[in-house]
């Protein structure tokens, strides 16, 4: 589905052009817009709770059996060669059911009767209760017993009566790292606690020095270098938070992480949206306000940026066109620019940019902001007709640069190079489009 939506509006139809899209969709003015979350929510719901409730509704009915997950658990001391064991458990299984498999593993009775399964809450650690349900937890901390010293004690030289398949699970189990396989699912708690170690991390006051930097230095003269150099900025906590709670400390690592946040139960819950608006409020919201407000005050000029114009027709061969106006300008402006690039009179007083409203497109006044816009559907003139007048042969007074323009117009593809910002109105067509297919 997405290869088929995505390069309608200006993405590959790749796995590429997904986490482009998933990036642009988590951009503060749309990751805090209740349409954009409301549409967001219902595609959740199709591709994955949907189908979760209807396996669930089999399994109660007795038609599916739980299937088996693995389930890591970390001795809670967080000094060098701490204990670690993977057990394997039904999804059904209660904490007391992980615990009796972790001590059966090891043959330890200890283990299962004396250990504790906790969750890290402020700064203390609370009990979960024996018959609570695992969940969808797949990584627990254990207290109560020394896992290490267990693991020890039923390894090799434990005594001549140990059991090979036991001293083998043991082995296996001390040769683990600590940190458990990346994974693509994680509770709330485990979300909480990972976004508030980012929250501190993103919160030094050295790192925002060095983000605001970075933002006044290239926010206007280069916004891609801006990106790749912010995401190496930001990498630097990530890499150093990541690997405390089972993710790669790397890019890789990172794209996990989201997808694992981006679940429905994380998505839609509310605690977890807060803290993740306040990083994002961190991470760009802050540092483009200071440039805001530099702006204004008139120590930064107001940058150029480039807005793709396409004729409303999606027949082969519509006209498109590239114009280059200031990043304040209003829709007037960009008419204004495209009429004067194509010594148009025509275009600027006649040409009107809309957007799509259920299924109208609806106009938008002259005097409204461009805001973050970047493509933009025209109606009221046919653009590719005036490109064809304004390009070779169009008479022997035409401007050369004027010509130059508009062969390099007619000559680009219907579809905008890839764009990492999305207005709400171009957010909500794609959303609206992608659940359409998804239905």
């Amino acid at each position: 589905v997405q290869s088929q939506v995505l390069p309608k509006h200006g993405f590959e139809g790749t796995w590429s052009g997904v986490l482009q899209m998933l990036s642009a969709l988590n951009e503060p003015h749309l990751a805090q817009n209740e349409e954009s979350l409301h549409v967001g929510g219902m595609i959740n719901h199709i591709l994955f709770v949907e189908p979760a409730s209807a396996i669930e509704q089999e399994r109660d009915s007795g038609k599916v059996e739980s299937k088996r997950v693995r389930v890591h658990l970390v001795q809670h001391l967080e000094e060098d060669g701490a204990g670690h064991l993977d057990v394997e458990v039904s999804e059904a299984a209660t904490m007391g059911d992980v615990l009796a498999a972790a001590g059966e593993a090891l043959g330890s009775e200890e283990l299962a009767q004396k250990g504790r399964l906790v969750r890290k809450q402020g700064g203390t650690f609370i009990a979960f209760k024996k018959d609570e349900p695992l969940g969808r937890r797949r990584r627990l901390v254990l207290m109560g017993v020394d896992l290490k010293q267990i693991l020890q004690e039923t390894g090799p030289g434990a005594g001549a009566d140990d059991d090979d398949e036991a001293k083998d699970d043991a082995n296996d189990a001390i040769s683990r790292k600590a940190d458990r396989p990346v994974a693509m699912s994680l509770s709330v708690e485990q979300a909480l606690e990972l976004q508030q170690d980012l929250l501190q991390g993103f919160s030094d006051q050295g790192f925002r020095q060095k983000l605001a930097e970075l933002h006044r230095a290239l926010a206007d003269t280069n916004p891609n270098k801006l990106r790749a150099e912010r995401q190496k900025l930001i990498l630097t906590v990530q890499s150093q938070v990541l690997p405390k709670h089972g993710f790669e400390g790397t890019w890789s690592g990172v794209l996990q992480m989201l997808s694992a946040l981006n679940e429905p139960h994380l998505a839609q819950n509310e605690e977890s949206l807060h803290v993740g608006g306040m990083i994002n409020h961190i991470l760009f919201v802050e540092p483009a306000s200071a440039i805001e407000q530099e702006r204004d005050s008139g120590k930064v000029e107001s940058k150029r940026v480039r807005v793709h114009l396409v004729q409303h027709l999606e027949e082969d061969g519509a006209g498109h066109l590239d114009v280059e106006v200031s990043e304040a300008a209003t829709m007037g402006d960009v008419l204004a620019a495209a009429g004067e690039a194509l010594g148009s009179e025509e275009l600027a007083q006649k040409g009107r940019l809309v957007r799509k409203q259920g299924g109208t497109f609806i106009a938008f006044k002259k005097d409204e902001p461009l805001g973050r816009r970047r493509r933009l559907v025209l109606m009221g003139v046919d653009l590719k007709q005036i490109l064809q007048e304004t390009g070779p042969g169009a008479g022997a007074d035409d401007d050369d640069e004027a010509k130059d323009d508009a062969n390099d117009a007619i000559s680009r593809k219907a579809d905008r190079p890839v764009a990492m910002s999305l207005s709400v109105e171009q957010a909500l067509e794609l959303q609206q489009d992608l659940l359409q297919g998804f239905s």
